[in-house]
Formats: C-alpha cells, structure tokens, sequence
C-alpha cells in the first residue's frame, strides 16, 4: 500500500530583478551626453580638486612657499566659487564632481559663513578701540578725521613717520596719553608703530629678541580704572611691494617666501612676550585669516573680534592688491567683544578696524609675562 501520495509540484514563477537605480559616481564624466556637458564636469572636478589640495597644503605648509602664501592670503576669493560648483553639481547628479567640491565649499562656510550672520550688540558699558594703518605720509589730519567719527578710548597706529608725531599729539587732544615705539630704519614700509590712550600709560616693556629687520614692538600697559589692560600695536614684516603687483618675476616672488619665515619669527616673539591678564592686540599684520601669523595669535588664546560680532568680509585694503583683509583686532577671552567694524578709506591704503569690547572687574599685574624667549635682543 502507498503510504504517501505524490504531491503536484508547480514550479514557481520567477520573476525577473530590477536594476537597482543606484547613484552614478562617474556620472557626467565618462561622456554619453553632449561634448559641452563632458567639458565642464571634468573643468569642475579639477577645479575642486585643486581648491581642496590647496586648503590642505595651506593648513599643513602654513606659508612656506610663495605661492602658498598668496594662497592664503587670497583664500576668500579662490574657494568660494567651490559653493557654486557644488550646487551645479548636484543639480546636474555629477556625485564626483559634487563630493570634490563640496570639500572647499565645506571649508569655505565654516572660516567664512557665520561673517555673514548679522550681529546685534547689546547694549552695554563698554570701551572702543581702534587700529589704523596710517600709511608713511606726513598728513595725519585723516588720523583726527578717524577719531572724530568714532572716539575710540584706545587708538593703535601702524606706519607713523616720527617728523608727524607733534602733529598727531598736538591734533588729538582726546587722547592725551601716548607711546611711540622707535623706528627701525631697515625695516621696509617705512614708519614705526604707536599707542594713543584716553587711559594712562602705567608701563612699557620691549618685546626681546626680534631679526634685525624687525619693527620695534612694545607692550603697554593701560589703567582702566578697574585693572590694567596690555595692548599691543603690531606690524610684523611688509610684503615687497614689487612682489605683490601683477608681472612679477619668479626671483621676486620667492622674496615672499624668505619675508613670511621672519613674520613667523616675530610673531613667536610676540606670543613669547604677551603678559598674563587682559590684551588687546591690533595692527596691519601683513596676513589673511589662513595666514601662519594670525593662525599662531590665535591658537596663543586671543579671539578675533571681526569672527566673533563684526559681519561681512571686513576687508581693509581695496587697491593695489585686490580685496583682502590683513587688519586685525584680537582680544584676550578674559575681554567680551560687543561689536566690531570697518571703517571707510580716509587718507590711507588700508581702512581702519574699530570695536567695542567690555573690560571684566579685576586686577592684573602689568607686563607679568608667560614665557620670555631665550634670545638676546637686537634692536635699533
């Protein structure tokens, strides 16, 4: 007897897979649409890939080369079109194209975005300070134009012929207290730094050890009333004037090269130098945002007053070398910034910095220094 009867088997209907509509990562580039589209994906790839390299160099060289240099100076400018790219690309579905420049506008949006974030300061009890690079020229009268429009407490001066030093005390009555460092000869640009107060002058102390081509620069201490706050008008090395002006030679463009070194050298001198307490450091100092001297103040502690409440690219030299920022104001995090701005062009090639800031209650020993450099001197 059959225990088990035989079962009707019907095969199952196999239906056949779909292609998985997965995202093309070459898409745009291996051609198959028209000749034109091809070009320019490819032209957008190696744009972002060489915006992207350029970032890293300029992160892991600093400014060791020329063009490097130039690179981070002018960085605003090159990587922002990376934004643009990055949306064409993912418009078009070009996933390379996008993922490659999306690396600089990434880049881009995190340094510069939030400058364009309005900023409302409150309204408090605070003291303004200013820094003006007043070009080496004899007139000052733009200097009391500045002063006038803004009365700033603390006023600090690049670029001072001495034969105009009488004319800018005598025209500034408003801030009495006043330091001129001395004038180094062999530095280039011309002029020598200063520090005009409405707050009394309680110290001064050299910083030690700069290259004989150096700016002299000083430390001075401020009364507030309520402490006392160092405040610094730096000037690192000048730029070769010829260096940075359209048709220069490649023997003139190393020249960059040599001058970031000693901005580099001063500026560890400065760091070396800056005392415990409250600081306000400004001046024209010869660097962008991505430039090694800038990016060694700010990692010694101090804050950008333009990234934390000023707005816009706050650029302050228009001419001659394009639309770049190399002014600076810097704080110490112990000083709350309220509001920062700049100025318009009066008289100079660069345009003042200006800023409120609130002095926290306290007292810090003028000029108690952190670390001084082992190195002897050499001023002039």
């Amino acid at each position: 007897m059959q225990l088990t009867q035989p079962v009707d088997t019907v095969p199952a209907s196999v239906s056949p897979r779909r292609p998985v509509d997965r995202p093309q990562l070459l898409r745009g580039l291996r051609g198959g649409g028209p000749l034109w589209s091809t070009a320019i994906a490819w032209l957008m790839l190696l744009y972002g890939l060489a915006a992207a390299t350029l970032v890293v160099l300029g992160w892991w060289l600093g400014d060791s080369t020329w063009w490097l240099f130039i690179a981070n100076l002018s960085q605003f400018h090159w990587l922002a079109p990376t934004l643009v790219v990055s949306l064409i690309a993912l418009a078009r579905r070009w996933w390379l194209v996008a993922l490659v420049s999306m690396v600089g506008a990434t880049v881009w949006l995190a340094i510069f975005g939030p400058l364009f974030i309005p900023q409302r300061a409150a309204a408090m009890d605070s003291l303004r300070v200013a820094t003006y690079n007043v070009s080496p020229r004899p007139d000052v009268e733009h200097v009391a134009r500045l002063v006038d429009r803004t009365r700033p407490a603390i006023l600090l001066i690049q670029e001072l012929l001495p034969s105009a030093q009488d004319d800018l005390v005598r025209m500034l009555p408003a801030l009495p207290y006043h330091h001129f460092a001395p004038v180094n000869a062999a530095a280039p640009g011309g002029g020598g730094t200063a520090v005009l107060s409405r707050l009394p002058i309680v110290g001064v102390r050299p910083v030690e050890g700069l290259p004989p081509a150096s700016r002299p620069i000083d430390l001075v201490s401020l009364d507030t009333g309520h402490g006392v706050v160092t405040v610094v008008s730096l000037h690192p090395n000048s730029p070769w004037g010829v260096c940075m002006r359209p048709g220069a030679t490649l023997s003139q463009l190393r020249v960059l090269e040599g001058e970031s070194r000693l901005r580099n050298i001063e500026i560890e001198r400065v760091t070396g130098a800056l005392p415990a307490g409250p600081l306000l450091v400004g001046g024209d100092l010869n660097s962008g945002t991505r430039n090694v001297p800038l990016r060694r103040l700010l990692s010694a502690g101090l804050i950008d007053l333009h990234r934390a409440v000023g707005s816009g690219p706050g650029f302050t030299r228009l001419r001659r070398y394009g639309l770049i920022r190399i002014d600076w104001l810097l704080a110490s995090r112990d000083i709350t910034p309220v509001r920062e701005w700049v100025e318009r062009r009066d008289g100079s090639d660069h345009r003042p910095v200006v800023a409120d800031v609130v002095m926290r209650r306290g007292t810090a020993p003028p000029l108690l220094t952190r670390a001084w450099p082992a190195w002897r001197p050499n001023r002039r």
